[in-house]
């Protein structure tokens, strides 16, 4: 992360970025923990794995349309769950902390950036559009965000989160079940629908 971090062409949101990536509070739990107790990439260093990937996703957003603010979305997309290291713990298995349960990934992620926003040399606009982006980071109100996306960065790193978090739900829900059974398909319950497993 620290090199497309290197890259960014704004002076002030590069500052900000290595000093968060650099805290040794966040540094050492985003490289190991899960993304996730039990939906997608819920093991050993799944939360590093999904945000790459919505990270390279969101690069190539960039490159597509080049309207959108890079740096932002980058940023976004790096930091959309880093609540995670605060909400799951891993013991004898992948569980959520008290915090986590009571407060939720979502806001506990805009508390601890909005607290190194308020150190920071950002703009009151740039501070608001990342907090924006890691609010609404779930689309819409029935999946958990307290926002809903506004902003074509925030629209880029829902979008990106989504298919991350979806296709490797999917992908391993084959990978599990191709063993298990000599049919063909299989149901999946959160989908709502038959998946094809050979």
């Amino acid at each position: 992360m620290i090199s497309k971090i290197e890259n960014f062409k704004n002076e002030k949101l590069k500052e900000f970025m290595l000093s968060v990536m650099h805290n040794k509070e966040i540094e050492e739990p985003f490289k190991k923990h899960p993304g996730s107790i039990q939906i997608h990439h819920n093991w050993i260093s799944g939360l590093l794995q999904h945000t790459y990937e919505v990270v390279r996703i969101c690069e190539l957003c960039g490159e597509l349309f080049p309207e959108l603010d890079k740096d932002l979305t980058i940023s976004g997309a790096i930091l959309h769950d880093i609540g995670k290291i605060k909400e799951v713990e891993v013991t004898t298995r992948i569980k959520g902390t008290k915090k986590g349960q009571l407060k939720g990934h979502i806001v506990q992620g805009a508390l601890m950036v909005s607290a190194m926003l308020e150190k920071s040399n950002l703009d009151d606009e740039t501070k608001d559009k990342l907090l924006h982006i890691i609010l609404s980071h779930h689309g819409t109100k029935e999946n958990g965000s307290p926002k809903e996306p506004m902003t074509a960065e925030a629209f880029a790193v829902y979008l990106a989160d989504l298919m991350s978090s979806q296709l490797s739900h999917i992908i391993e829900f084959i990978k599990e079940n191709r063993e298990l059974t000599k049919d063909e398909f299989m149901y999946h319950y959160q989908s709502k629908r038959n998946i094809l497993l050979k």
